[in-house]
């Protein structure tokens, strides 16, 4: 079964894995802090505690995904991506010559911001392109970049930095996004314009009734995003979401060097069990999530997390159980959050990127305070203290996505 269906638009086939590749190099630098936040942490000098304090700073960046959203709703979707990749780049390069946490924070903080741009820019440009029911199906194949990032490019990273230092994994990371800046500036096409005069036809014709983002962007205006109850309980679901997965996250390099004295490298390796789980749960995504629904689709995902998280405390002092029981812990999540990605999309059409943006916002607002509040557990309880606040989220996304979402047909 191809991944892309050969009846898709013609651009889409041919941008999306150029535009996919840029965002596996995003999110590889993106990712990198996360399982090496202790050697980087020993190479500053500082503990694991002001380490998780820098990549709070990175995760808070996220409260300006909102305002981001609103500009990307105004088109030119491929200038964002453009933007934002030269700013991932910028970040890396901080980061690898970063004398200090306060430094190095600021890097994180680059970093997010260029992904802010990027990934809502590449869901709203194809999203605009793909209709609803077959959307899961392009949204995960963008979304297999998270995957590859931990199967290919932390594992590499893990060896560059056994060899060299992480410094010089952020360097070599910084020239490959500086090159993907300028491959997706040559090679995808910036529709702004034609938006604009699609739009502007449209409502010569009659086609266009005032109420659509096209004629907003022919005036040069933006779309107001209406907080109706269904879109506050996806907004909530999905800042949950992201809150559980990064308190596990955030010290799952620390875990395994402090646990059982894994080097970087073999922490590098150890990523590639959760890649196989992630690639496993986005072609997963790609089959089954359409024809299974994404508002279900993520409650299971979500329901998967709850006792994985929650046994984490006991198992975690044996080396491959409870890697095996973290493994199926982002197994959830990753099935979760790609079926969510093309509902949260809908939650207003005429505003996608504002709601991507949005849905960004509330996951900033719950991986900055999990970041401080999950590596402080970890310092006191260990990886159970951790594992027991992720699923306590995952239960609430189960909740909130049962609840809050149940007769809105539209959005199943």
């Amino acid at each position: 079964m191809p991944l892309l269906d050969e009846d898709l638009d013609r651009e889409v086939r041919r941008q999306l894995p150029l535009l996919t590749l840029g965002r596996l190099v995003g999110n590889g630098i993106f990712r990198l802090a996360t399982p090496f936040l202790g050697a980087i942490g020993r190479g500053l000098g500082v503990p694991i505690t002001t380490m998780g304090a820098a990549a709070s700073a990175g995760d808070f960046t996220g409260l300006l995904a909102p305002a981001v959203g609103r500009r990307l709703d105004r088109g030119a979707h491929v200038s964002a991506m453009t933007i934002g990749m030269a700013i991932i780049a910028a970040g890396a390069l901080l980061a690898a010559v970063s004398p200090g946490p306060v430094v190095i924070g600021a890097a994180f903080v680059l970093v997010s911001f260029g992904k802010l741009m990027y990934d809502p820019a590449v869901s709203a440009w194809a999203s605009e392109r793909v209709p609803y029911e077959r959307r899961a199906r392009v949204i995960g194949f963008i979304e297999l970049s998270w995957a590859g990032s931990m199967l290919l490019v932390v594992p590499v990273a893990g060896v560059v930095v056994a060899l060299a230092g992480w410094r010089w994994a952020y360097g070599l990371l910084a020239v490959a996004a500086a090159a993907m800046t300028v491959a997706v500036r040559r090679r995808a096409r910036d529709d702004a314009a034609a938006a604009a005069a699609q739009a502007q036809a449209a409502a010569r014709d009659g086609v266009v009734a005032g109420g659509g983002a096209a004629a907003d962007v022919a005036a040069g205006g933006a779309v107001r995003f209406r907080f109706t109850p269904p879109v506050l309980a996806g907004l909530v679901g999905f800042g949950l979401l992201m809150t559980a997965v990064n308190s596990g996250f955030v010290v799952f390099g620390a875990w395994l060097g402090d646990a059982f004295g894994y080097r970087p490298a073999v922490i590098g390796l150890a990523g590639v069990l959760l890649g196989v789980m992630e690639l496993i749960a986005t072609t997963s995504t790609i089959r089954f999530t359409d024809r299974l629904g994404k508002r279900t689709a993520v409650m299971v995902g979500a329901a998967l997390m709850v006792p994985t998280g929650a046994l984490l405390g006991t198992v975690g002092h044996r080396a491959w159980l409870g890697l095996g029981l973290f493994a199926l812990f982002v197994l959830g999540f990753e099935f979760a959050i790609v079926s969510g990605l093309p509902l949260i999309a809908e939650l207003q059409t005429d505003a996608r990127a504002s709601g991507l943006g949005l849905a960004i916002g509330f996951g900033t607002v719950g991986r900055g305070f999990v970041s401080i509040g999950s590596t402080r557990l970890y310092d006191a309880h260990g990886i159970g203290g951790s594992g027991l606040l992720a699923a306590a989220c995952a239960a609430g996304v189960v909740v909130v996505y049962g609840w809050g979402l149940r007769g809105h047909t539209r959005l199943h």
